[in-house]
């Protein structure tokens, strides 16, 4: 359809909020409709791919993003580019936001210029950012007072699962709006798992990537032992993977290991802005994480040390540099054994 297709979650009207109704009305179907236009803000690494996704599904897109390199991208890919958030909001009934952090989740949906205040009564605003619960709070209260549905789609994946469709989702917020999206969101991915009304989604997403940092962590040191023992890397990385340590995680990426090559598919900058996130929600809920702490303070060395953009499972290299294995990228040769290892004085 154009771009005014008037479709919207199903009983999604409710009385007492501050907005006053444009006419629109909603719809009655019982899932989001084929060909509905997406407003899509922030096109950035995984917003482009996301909303090419949608695209490629049928879906039109009006897209924003506060970079001009990244609108131009995705206007490529077939996007029509809108230059503020309230021109790409305006009459859609879906808006869908991927977004780096918490700043720039509340600057474009809270306040004035923001995307809940200029959205239609009655639309559903989908948001895919790895964001903190409590700022996700803030734009929940924000989007009740305007009479706007909130999800919380938290994902877990590469860029490459975002190419696919096989990302694995979170979904949190309000049920009816979850079915009636649902068209959409099987477009990133068929693995779902709703867990909850609230920010439980973003919870989920915490809890995952806690366990990776400290999986990422304890791989180096493994892998840093074993090199040091005299282990070849590329058969030590096929023990591993045939071992009951192997998982999705190790083997998406074992390419990387393989060849040393850490081009990134979530940047170590990126997964330790996540730990910040982890350490900030548990100690709002009183829950000790000394393993997650100790890893942030891994990967702000990995960073420290040049290696923010690159891939975080690139921290082997700094755990490979604490025990003064320092010939990268050789791997032909066993290293030298230090001569507190070799038991000399």
């Amino acid at each position: 359809m154009g771009h005014g297709t008037g479709e919207g979650p199903i009983d999604l009207a409710r009385q007492g909020g501050k907005r006053r109704s444009d006419g629109a009305g909603v719809s009655d179907l019982e899932h989001l409709p084929a060909h509905t236009r997406i407003a899509w803000i922030g096109t950035g690494t995984m917003g482009k791919r996301l909303s090419t996704r949608a695209m490629q599904a049928g879906f039109p897109v009006t897209a924003f993003d506060t970079d001009p390199a990244h609108l131009a991208e995705i206007v490529a890919c077939g996007a029509l580019p809108a230059y503020s958030v309230a021109e790409a909001i305006r009459n859609v009934s879906v808006i869908v936001s991927s977004v780096p952090g918490d700043e720039a989740l509340r600057a474009i949906s809270i306040g004035e210029q923001g995307l809940l205040s200029n959205a239609r009564q009655g639309a559903l605003f989908i948001d895919t950012s790895t964001v903190s619960p409590h700022a996700s709070a803030e734009v929940a209260r924000a989007a009740e007072s305007w009479n706007v549905r909130y999800l919380r789609i938290a994902m877990s994946g590469t860029v490459m699962h975002a190419e696919e469709g096989t990302l694995m989702q979170m979904v949190s917020g309000d049920p009816s709006a979850y079915a009636w999206a649902k068209p959409l969101l099987d477009v990133f991915g068929e693995k779902q798992f709703f867990v909850g009304h609230a920010e439980e989604a973003r919870y989920a997403k915490l809890v995952v990537n806690l366990l990776i940092a400290i999986t990422a962590c304890g791989l180096g040191e493994a892998l840093a032992l074993g090199r040091r023992g005299g282990l070849d890397w590329s058969q030590m990385l096929d023990v591993i993977a045939a071992s009951p340590a192997a998982s999705p995680m190790l083997h998406y990426k074992m390419p990387l290991l393989r060849t040393r090559q850490f081009e990134p598919q979530m940047t170590t900058g990126l997964l330790s802005n996540d730990i910040g996130l982890i350490l900030a929600a548990a100690k709002q809920n009183g829950v000790p994480v000394s393993l997650c702490a100790i890893a942030q303070q891994m990967f702000e060395a990995r960073i420290a040390h040049g290696g923010g953009p690159e891939d975080y499972i690139s921290i082997v290299k700094l755990f490979e540099w604490q025990a003064g294995i320092n010939d990268e990228p050789a791997l032909g040769e066993r290293p030298a054994v230090p001569d507190r290892v070799a038991g000399k004085t």
